[in-house]
């Protein structure tokens, strides 16, 4: 027996239809995921980073791993990492580099301000975060707040700016509009 994912998209048709629809999808209206569909569910938090064994990760320590995109600008390289919940202190943070060496645990990654909830760093292996990048096409002048599905602001780019971010979907502020941008892992997207 073979299973099919619907297209949103359809499946909203289907439910205003009156039709009852299993769905992965937790969607509000047609197309918008429900609030507590974001970054902090499991299944898309496992798309964000992958377990890998790495020899440089000795004792009790992994290591975080960003790759950034080439084309990034430094001032869009920026990691905080918290412990789960706890975001009034951070436990590490850094600018531009690609390794970052922490106790094994369990954390919040913020990259450029987009929280990856309860991210796992065991001993010996690099959690590496699966990042694309964004490249704004404004005018230099302009800036274009960069938001989660709910709407909320992670992070500004500056026109010709590239910022990376997490792999997923990010609803870009164009004056008073919300326009989706995909960033796919180790991917450029045009805006």
């Amino acid at each position: 027996m073979s299973t099919r994912t619907l297209h949103p998209v359809a499946t909203c048709a289907l439910i205003l239809a009156g039709i009852a629809v299993a769905s992965p999808f937790a969607l509000t209206s047609c197309g918008k995921a429900a609030p507590d569909a974001g970054r902090s569910d499991a299944k898309a938090a496992a798309a964000a980073w992958r377990l890998e064994l790495d020899p440089k990760a000795e004792g009790h320590f992994g290591i975080i791993r960003t790759p950034w995109h080439p084309k990034t600008n430094q001032a869009y390289e920026a990691i905080t990492v918290f412990r789960p919940g706890k975001r009034d202190a951070h436990e590490y943070q850094e600018h531009f580099k690609q390794d970052h060496s922490v106790l094994e645990g369990e954390y919040d990654v913020s990259i450029n301000g987009m929280v990856l909830e309860k991210v796992p760093v065991k001993a010996g292996h690099a959690s590496v975060i699966q990042l694309g990048a964004l490249h704004s096409l404004a005018e230099y002048a302009t800036q274009l707040p960069i938001c989660d599905l709910n709407d909320r602001e992670v992070a500004r780019i500056q026109g010709g700016e590239v910022i990376s971010l997490p792999v997923g979907t990010y609803h870009v502020r164009v004056g008073t509009r919300m326009v989706d941008a995909v960033i796919q892992d180790g991917q450029l997207t045009d805006f």
